[in-house]
């Protein structure tokens, strides 16, 4: 099995329908999504999404709920779903500050 490495998909990012889109090239199976939550984060969502053709969207069921105020705090959902495209998306903004979100995928 190979695996890609993490995607840096949005940086000090904090307003609402913000994303950030990976592009595997192939369908790949199994994507994780790592939210890094900056100094004085104390909500916000972000949700990780899934599509084929890069303009049909859908939401994993699980978002990433980022409610922490520690600086560096990291917070990850994994999905085992065959893609080529997965974005983070803000759904509720960040406040108190800003996160960051990788995406890595694999399973080829």
């Amino acid at each position: 099995m190979r695996n890609l490495p993490p995607v840096h998909v949005l940086a000090a990012a904090s307003a609402l329908n913000t994303a950030g889109v990976r592009d595997n090239g192939v369908a790949a199976t199994y994507h994780t999504l790592f939210v890094v939550a900056g100094t004085g984060v104390s909500g916000g969502v972000v949700t990780l999404e899934i599509s084929q053709d890069n303009v049909n969207w859908a939401g994993v069921p699980t978002p990433v709920t980022v409610t922490t105020s520690a600086p560096g705090t990291s917070i990850a959902v994994t999905v085992a779903c065959p893609v080529q495209y997965l974005r983070a998306g803000i759904s509720t903004a960040i406040t108190g500050g800003t996160i960051d979100a990788w995406i890595a995928s694999g399973g080829f």
